[in-house]
């Protein structure tokens, strides 16, 4: 081949150059449509982010998968949609990133769509290979996993509803598999409290029955009624096997009683263990206790009713015959009205419409007691006392009235007589009261005359043993004559005080404290009218001497009018009266102190015949110390802590024969 000159050889470099560059550029061609159709794939999510986590560029999977339109993502980043628990992980490893640490990471995040709607994804990010110059953008593949997610949580959640519903369950259940070795997947809270054995204990079915079953023998027969169940369970996936009892060996070494049901499901077996020995105890008290209820009910001296929603009697002990003269078989025949009069019929109808109202709006069920009036089967009437209770049935719903029902007419009788004998002895209690009014103004009015004469006397006898003294001619036997006379008088009058001393004071136990609040009661006018408090003190207790209660009430009624007067008399602005009670050892004391200017001084005696008030005659003072001596009581005068005078009367509480006999 002859040489070429330098013409052609540039020509034929250049033309190889461009050759060259033309294939550089077709290669590079095909290789952005490969990139561009893997890039825009619809299967996952392709995308490209930068290093402040912008949006480079996006596929449109991944704007389906974020929820977002194309523009929309380029002015977010992936840090502001992504949820808020799961950014924090996602932000650490992209920190690696950028560090070089790694080149690419892998997890699960959830991101928040425009809507608000929470996507699940897989997520896989990377960037060049450890080594390069940290990195400007990234690549992002996304696959949404929402729906495995979903699946997930609503597997876990079902998974955990049934075995909250099988813990729940009151009875024994297990769940098995249909393994080359049979195998449980489940037992619940209630098989291991009844049998005592724990998923550790049962690694395979025929440990169970190993244990369950320890006789050979019976273990054989157990196991040949299991196989020929579950064929007939094969045969009709639909048949539960029912009715087949067993008896199992607990851990604890117990035998229990149990109905074995089964039943086949895709996973696998379902037992239920129904405890048999429990309910056979129960359905034999059960018994046992109908039994005594009935005979209680048959033979109770209460009727027991039982009334349905609609107002029927549907039972009704045989008592009620003795109530009402209607045998059994008739009253259940009649009607609420039948039995009840109208008012009290209308009562028991409106608590029933109460207790249904209850019902229905969820309150409590109400319980009823009444007293009401029976028709007897002859015409009369019976009162009778009732209670009333709501019966449920097993599912808790009221169904029925019971209703225990009581003859009280010999009570309401007894009631009637009480009131009655109230009013006889308040109208006594009145003529108590009325007597011994009568009775103090009778011993009050002879106290007075024999004090009104005995005070002229006494002047006229002193006066004439002045004059016999003087007298020196015929007079002084006059005087004499006539000093005897009026002696004679005195010591008459003396006598006759004496004899009404003795008959008047009939002497049984009286309480001072009820004396205190009688006379308080007759003074309650005098009282309020003066504008005088009383304060009392100690009457709570009963203080209980032999004595006359109207010579006792002459004495406090006494006092305190007297004490009214002084508080009057003194125009103090302190209008106060004490009295109190006293019990201790072998006496009672009765302490009255008033407000009133106070005892003038000297003894009691001294006082006797006169008086410090201005038309006062001392008969108040006179007949107090008569009826102290009458009851051997002793009398202290001295200054009240109100200020006036206080007078403390002292009372046996029982009085000797000797004096009892004066």
């Amino acid at each position: 081949m002859p040489p070429m000159n330098e013409a052609e050889s540039l020509y034929q470099e250049e033309h190889g150059a461009n050759a060259s560059q033309r294939k550089m550029l077709e290669m590079l061609q095909a290789s952005e449509t490969r990139y561009r159709n893997f890039f825009n794939l619809p299967l996952v999510g392709t995308a490209i982010t930068s290093r402040t986590k912008g949006w480079v560029e996006v596929n449109d999977r991944t704007c389906e998968i974020l929820g977002y339109q194309r523009e929309e993502l380029f002015q977010k980043t992936w840090a502001d949609i992504t949820h808020p628990d799961d950014l924090a992980a996602d932000e650490a490893q992209f920190e690696r990133m950028l560090r070089r640490e790694i080149d690419g990471y892998e997890l699960e995040k959830r991101f928040i769509q425009k809507d608000g709607t929470v996507v699940y994804t897989l997520l896989a990010g990377g960037c060049g290979p450890i080594g390069d110059q940290s990195p400007d953008t990234f690549y992002v593949n996304l696959l949404d996993i929402t729906d495995r997610k979903i699946a997930q949580e609503n597997l876990a959640r079902n998974e955990t509803q049934l075995r909250q519903i099988l813990d729940g369950m009151p009875v024994p259940v297990a769940t098995g598999n249909y393994e080359a070795q049979p195998g449980f997947t489940l037992l619940n809270k209630e098989f291991t409290k009844s049998f005592g054995y724990t998923m550790e204990d049962l690694p395979t079915v025929q440990r169970w029955m190993e244990l369950a079953y320890p006789d050979e023998a019976y273990r054989q027969k157990v196991t040949t009624d299991w196989q020929a169940g579950m064929e007939r369970a094969l045969q009709d996936p639909s048949m539960v096997s029912t009715n087949y009892e067993v008896k199992v060996r607990c851990k604890d070494g117990t035998d229990r009683d149990v109905i074995f049901n089964a039943a086949l499901t895709s996973d696998g077996p379902v037992v239920t263990l129904v405890d048999i020995t429990d309910r056979r105890i129960a359905e034999e008290k059960l018994r046992q206790s109908e039994e005594r209820h009935r005979l209680l009910a048959d033979n109770a001296s209460d009727v027991i009713t039982v009334i349905d929603l609609g107002g029927r009697l549907l039972y009704v002990s045989p008592s009620v015959e003795k109530l009402i003269g209607y045998t059994q078989e008739e009253v259940l025949k009649l009607t609420v009205e039948d039995i009840l009069l109208p008012e009290a019929a209308a009562s028991a109808r409106a608590g029933l419409a109460a207790t249904v109202a209850a019902i229905k709006s969820g309150a409590s069920l109400p319980g009823l007691h009444e007293e009401f009036p029976l028709r007897h089967k002859n015409g009369s009437t019976s009162w009778a006392e009732a209670t009333s209770n709501c019966m449920l049935d097993k599912d808790g719903n009221y169904f029925a009235t019971l209703v225990v029902t009581r003859d009280i007419s010999k009570r309401k009788q007894l009631e009637i007589e009480l009131a009655e004998a109230r009013e006889r002895e308040k109208n006594s209690e009145e003529h108590m009261r009325t007597s011994l009014e009568k009775k103090l103004k009778t011993s009050l009015n002879a106290a007075a005359v024999a004090h009104e004469i005995n005070q002229p006397l006494s002047r006229i006898l002193l006066r004439a043993s002045l004059d016999l003294e003087k007298e020196k001619g015929a007079g002084k036997e006059t005087l004499r004559s006539l000093i005897a006379d009026a002696e004679r008088v005195v010591e008459t009058i003396e006598k006759m005080r004496v004899l009404l001393r003795n008959v008047e004071t009939v002497r049984q136990p009286v309480d001072l404290a009820q004396i205190v609040r009688s006379a308080l009661h007759q003074l309650k006018r005098p009282l309020r009218k003066a504008g005088v408090k009383v304060t009392r003190q100690g009457l709570e207790q009963s203080g209980i001497v032999l004595g006359d209660d109207v010579q006792l009430q002459m004495i406090l009624t006494n006092l305190l009018l007297n004490a009214i007067e002084a508080i009057n008399d003194s125009g103090s602005p302190r209008r106060d009266i004490s009295i109190e009670l006293q019990c201790a050892g072998d006496f009672v004391e009765l302490v009255i102190g008033d407000s009133g200017p106070g005892w003038p001084g000297g003894s009691l005696e001294e006082m006797l015949l006169r008086s410090t008030k201005r038309d006062g005659s001392g008969i108040g003072l006179y007949v107090v110390k008569t009826a102290l001596d009458n009851h051997c009581g002793n009398i202290a005068i001295g200054r009240s802590p109100l200020g006036g005078a206080e007078f403390r009367l002292t009372f046996p509480r029982t009085i000797a024969n000797s004096a009892a006999e004066i």
